[in-house]
């Protein structure tokens, strides 16, 4: 994937004028729960749940029926896929995930960005609890697993057709190394939370910066747009993560 790009690499230097936000175990604490629902789903299949669960959050950000297939043949198991998938998006919508405390901190002070959610939970589920969380009215949309757009990629292949120069501009905000992958692939520039991964592991994936949390994601994206007014603006200065 590392080398395919449908749209042309993001300039350096190119205003950000977008930010993709992934949910969860960006916005939302929720990924331990989520590891642990998918490990409960494959325990009837003889799976042991420490190990489904820990496959789960290796491959976060990949689409949940990719994920659910590698573990099943990883094991040498059949089962039914999209039931399994529908098994966990009940048990997700179910239950209430917070916020991570530095999230309603600092959505209000991005109002200069046009922001878009972008994440695999199944749209309903990820649309209600954006508005419970109160975070909605920050984002022009909200986009989850559905039939029209049933992939983060298709959702951001949907955005970028309808605004022009949208790689170039666009910032993904992620945890997940899946989705580092997919910005690279679409020539999106990415800032990746630490959490769910490692700064090391994270930091193979060649993201622009590591943020420890979204104080941090502020003063990346001021870089960034202190960047693309003066070339000579040098990141040097700057810790890879903080």
């Amino acid at each position: 994937m590392g080398s395919e790009r449908i749209f042309p690499p993001a300039s350096p230097l190119a205003p950000v004028r977008y930010l993709l936000i992934d949910a969860d175990g960006t916005l939302f604490n929720s990924m331990p729960r989520y590891a642990a629902i998918f490990a409960q789903t494959l325990s009837p299949q003889g799976i042991p749940e420490e190990a489904s669960a820990l496959y789960y959050l290796r491959t976060a950000g990949t689409d949940l029926a990719e994920q659910y297939h590698g573990c099943l043949a990883d094991n040498g198991v059949r089962g039914k896929i999209d039931e399994l998938t529908e098994q966990f998006f009940a048990q997700v919508s179910a239950q209430e995930f917070p916020l991570f405390p530095d999230v309603p901190q600092v959505l209000p002070r991005l109002s200069a960005y046009e922001k878009f959610v972008i994440t695999g939970t199944a749209q309903d589920t990820i649309s209600t609890r954006c508005a419970r969380a109160a975070i909605a009215l920050y984002f022009s949309g909200i986009y989850g697993h559905q039939a029209e757009l049933p992939t983060k990629r298709s959702a951001i292949e949907y955005l970028a057709s309808t605004r022009p120069n949208f790689s170039a501009q666009t910032v993904y905000v992620t945890d997940g190394i899946a989705d580092i992958r997919l910005a690279h692939a679409l020539g999106i520039r990415c800032i990746a939370r630490i959490g769910t991964h490692t700064a090391k592991e994270l930091g193979k994936e060649d993201p622009r910066f590591l943020m420890a949390n979204f104080i941090a994601l502020e003063k990346f994206l001021g870089f960034l747009a202190r960047e693309a007014t003066s070339p000579a603006a040098d990141s040097s200065h700057l810790p890879r993560s903080t």
